[in-house]
């Protein structure tokens, strides 16, 4: 339950053994290779050391083709899996073998290769329809379309808007050109479909006519052969298309029986490519590689058993104070404490010479969000949601700390649901009430009826989680050796404070006057005039004042959550009894407390980490920690089995 202790690691070893070397402190994974510092092109080291390219991005295109394999075998053929399924297992050593990785990439490239055919065949075979759909009006004339014109005459097919009236076209035509002559061969809603055929000498006329009606040549006129005959011909050629892609796609979804070969290649590709970064942050020089690094302290020994293999020299070192900024941060933490991880890595790492917020996020976060929610039954099930899912899916990582912290809050639910007398609101005295029974729920705490002692335990239980944010900062300060700063910033507040508590209870209120000299001389010691001191002293009261009023405020959102989940499933609950009929009860009972509890999780869960990150958090956490990441063994699509 703390910030790991890091130290700086120094090693220089033979050039030779490094894919050796960088293979077993990928095992090991406890070593972060820090990126070179640039020497500057006129130092003494520009040209004693290189940086080696390891083929970093022939491994990033690699492992990107078999991702997009594995999304075409997922759009071809579904993967089946359950609603929990577990991730499979496989020891850290088969996710570093390359053998297999050659064969699947191949395999990899002909699925890509026959979802891009498949593609080229599916645009193709929407231009064929086009094209039938364009004919089938023309599929009665029997007139082939590369006849455009006899010895004396022309032929052209054509169309007009369906709003002209085909026969005051024909008229005009005979009257300008009695010799010509337009036949309807089709009509739609959009279109008349036309065979205009006339004197050649007469075509200037005729164009001139017909244009007048909106006539313009029809596109089929490029196209050999009669409507009817390329109809005929479109559709074997789209019948083809579709045999071939069905072999196409059979092909693919053949490959699906190599899924999991083509999962566990894709996790070798991106534990490469995580080789071949680190690989490239080595200085080379013609016999050796040099690097930088930071190692857990309490896994020196075993870094030392896996270097004594190897020809290599190497040191450790304490960080300096001006290191502080790049140590990188690793969170050490028990199984209580462990899934409030993420929501400190949600925030910022703290820094490396700040503490370690979640054994005090552990109580308040659960707690706060038990007080939003404040429901027997919605706990219940907010645990064995969480239960099933780790038991059934055995989730690791991020995903596995959700999932105790979705426990963790459905147990804090379900004991401040006990206390408000809560079982799905108050669904149990309404279903009695509907058979003539009264039933009263014992409770401790009512807030429907008593909001004022919700909203003063409230206010009571921020200051309290304010007060130990001081004490957490007077301890970092006293660590640090700031014994004065430790005085005035945080034991100020605490004489304030004590101080309007003896006042309050007509002791003294000589304690609270001391409370505020205290921060009036000392508050503004950093000006360098007496003016300044008194001036910044006096707005640091005010400041305080102001500052510490606002916050504890802001837990008045604990009362008012919970009053809004109370009402809001009492409310369900009184609609569910109207109708009298446990058949509608129970209808309206799922589909109320199911919006109810998602709403009030999604803000007890907003509304809690609110209060940590600005109310809490801003008495004490130092941020901007960078995360630990060591060279180790990546995966996305299995779980490395934990050896001894």
């Amino acid at each position: 339950m703390a910030i790991e202790k890091m130290k700086r690691l120094r090693l220089v070893a033979i050039k030779s053994e490094r894919e050796a070397l960088l293979k077993e402190l990928m095992l090991l994974g406890c070593v972060q290779i820090s990126e070179p510092e640039d020497t500057g092109q006129d130092s003494d080291e520009a040209g004693t050391f290189s940086i080696e390219l390891s083929g970093l991005s022939e491994y990033k295109a690699e492992y990107e083709k078999l991702l997009s394999s594995l999304d075409i075998l997922n759009k071809y053929s579904p993967e089946k899996t359950g609603l929990f399924s577990p991730r499979p297992e496989v020891s850290a050593q088969s996710v570093i073998d390359d053998s297999s990785l050659s064969e699947n990439l191949v395999l990899a490239g002909k699925i890509i290769e026959a979802d891009e055919h498949i593609r080229r065949i599916a645009a193709e075979e929407s231009r064929v329809r086009g094209l039938i759909e364009m004919l089938k009006p023309w599929k009665t004339l029997d007139v082939p379309f590369e006849l455009s014109e006899t010895r004396t005459c022309f032929i052209m097919p054509g169309t007009v808007s369906s709003s002209v009236d085909f026969g005051t076209v024909e008229k005009e035509l005979y009257a300008s050109a009695g010799e010509s002559q337009i036949i309807k061969v089709s009509s739609d809603r959009e279109q008349h479909y036309l065979l205009l055929v006339a004197m050649k000498e007469e075509k200037a006329q005729v164009m001139e006519t017909v244009r007048k009606f909106g006539f313009s040549p029809a596109s089929v006129a490029d196209m050999k052969g009669t409507a009817a005959k390329n109809i005929s011909e479109l559709g074997a050629k789209l019948k083809d298309l579709g045999a071939r892609k069905d072999e196409l796609t059979a092909q693919i979804e053949s490959a699906a029986s190599s899924r999991e070969n083509l999962k566990l290649c894709a996790d070798r590709l991106l534990t490469k490519t995580e080789k071949a970064e680190n690989a490239e942050r080595l200085l080379c020089t013609y016999s050796t590689i040099n690097f930088e690094g930071w190692i857990p302290a309490r896994m020196e020994k075993e870094l030392g058993n896996v270097l004594q293999n190897f020809n290599c020299a190497w040191e450790t070192s304490e960080p300096t104070e001006e290191d502080t900024p790049d140590v990188p941060i690793k969170l050490r933490n028990n199984s209580l404490t462990s899934p409030y991880s993420m929501l400190t890595e949600m925030y910022s790492l703290p820094s490396y010479n700040g503490i370690d917020p979640n054994p005090f996020l552990m109580p308040f976060f659960s707690m706060f969000f038990g007080i939003m929610l404040a429901d027997l039954g919605y706990g219940i099930l907010l645990f064995l949601g969480g239960l099933l899912y780790k038991m059934k899916a055995k989730p690791k990582g991020a995903q596995g700390r959700a999932a105790g912290l979705i426990m963790i809050c459905g147990i804090s639910t379900a004991i401040f649901g006990a206390l408000t007398g809560s079982f799905f609101g108050d669904a149990i005295s309404k279903v009695a009430g509907m058979y003539g029974h009264t039933v009263s729920v014992p409770a401790l705490i009512d807030p429907l009826n008593n909001p004022l002692q919700v909203l003063i335990a409230a206010l009571i239980i921020g200051f309290i989680q304010l007060i130990i944010g001081t004490a957490i900062n007077g301890y970092m300060l006293i660590r640090d050796g700031q014994w004065f700063d430790a005085v005035c910033d945080v034991g100020s507040i605490w004489v304030l404070f004590a101080g309007i508590a003896l006042g309050a209870l007509g002791i003294t209120w000589y304690v609270a006057y001391a409370g505020i000299l205290m921060i009036v001389l000392t508050q503004g010691r950093s000006s360098p005039t007496i003016g300044g001191k008194i001036g910044n002293g006096l707005f640091s009261l005010y400041s305080i004042a102001s500052g510490w009023f606002g916050d504890i405020l802001s837990y008045c959102r604990l009362m008012a959550l919970m009053l809004a989940g109370a009402v809001i499933a009492s409310v369900f609950n009184t609609l569910g009894t109207l109708a009298g009929n446990i058949v509608v009860f129970v209808i309206l009972f799922l589909i109320g407390h199911a919006l109810n509890l998602g709403l009030n999780i999604i803000g007890a869960f907003v509304h809690s980490l609110r209060l940590q990150y600005l109310e809490f958090f801003g008495k004490f956490y130092r941020e901007g920690g960078v995360p630990f990441r060591p060279l180790a063994v990546k995966t996305n699509y299995f779980n490395i089995i934990e050896e001894d």
